[in-house]
């Protein structure tokens, strides 16, 4: 009831819908309200709306040590930002122990210096394709070299531009690297982005920009207590102290 009020004021005056600026400052209006009415965190978790938290932030790609191994990893677990529940203990993969197609994929073509058509990839997704699927998309094979030419311009795009957000390519916010913070407040990487998470790591870059989608309700109630704030300022400053502290 609460929750709906407060939406409905903020789109009285116009505050919802409006830029990425508007946006923010939507959010820390709204943070500032619910702090104000409680400082309990099931509390102010509930007047939440659905919409809330996804933000960009820069963090060091060594950092993402964790990815998922399924494209329906979050299906069962809604759309919400503070997500409960046993989602960063099932079907996670350890990158550092299995690398990804991706890693390899790039390991294979930058740093051997391997032609794409002698990558594991490459065999496996015309492996693909000759079952009547779509790797990575792909539905001929015109599409599968297209697939692997723009991945050498991704390469050659970071290295000599950096590692720059999809907004400031001209891309989909979908398109970021998406990342969730699990339980315990590690990265893990969600379907999509692994291959230039593997450049970032092979060019040594200290930082780049991904896309927060979710956290986990616990590691949320930790910095929540911890920052002694409302649960928007607390999720900053614990993403904050992760970058800072690793």
């Amino acid at each position: 009831m609460i929750r709906r009020i407060i939406v409905s004021v903020l789109i009285k005056y116009g505050l919802l819908g409006k830029a990425k600026i508007i946006r923010n400052n939507i959010f820390q209006i709204y943070s500032i309200i619910i702090r104000n009415l409680s400082g309990n965190f099931s509390f102010q978790y509930k007047l939440l709306p659905d919409y809330y938290g996804p933000r960009i932030i820069y963090i060091d790609p060594f950092l993402i040590k964790y990815d998922t191994t399924s494209p329906d990893w979050m299906r069962n677990y809604g759309s919400s930002f503070i997500i409960d529940g046993d989602w960063d203990q099932k079907h996670i993969n350890n990158m550092d122990e299995k690398p990804t197609f991706g890693q390899r994929t790039v390991h294979d073509m930058f740093v051997k210096g391997l032609d794409y058509r002698e990558t594991e990839q490459y065999h496996e997704m015309v492996r693909r394709l000759h079952m009547g699927r779509r790797p990575w998309g792909c539905k001929t094979m015109y599409d599968i070299h297209n697939y692997f030419s723009e991945l050498k311009n991704i390469y050659d795009d970071i290295k000599n531009n950096g590692f720059k957000t999809q907004d400031e390519r001209g891309n989909a916010s979908e398109d970021e690297v998406l990342i969730y913070i699990d339980r315990n407040g590690r990265f893990i990487n969600g379907w999509g982005g692994k291959h230039r998470i593997a450049i970032a790591k092979i060019l040594k870059l200290q930082s780049i920009p991904v896309l927060v989608c979710g956290v986990h309700k616990q590691w949320a109630a930790k910095v929540f207590l911890s920052f002694n704030s409302d649960v928007n300022s607390a999720i900053d400053n614990g993403l904050n102290q992760i970058c800072k502290n690793g």
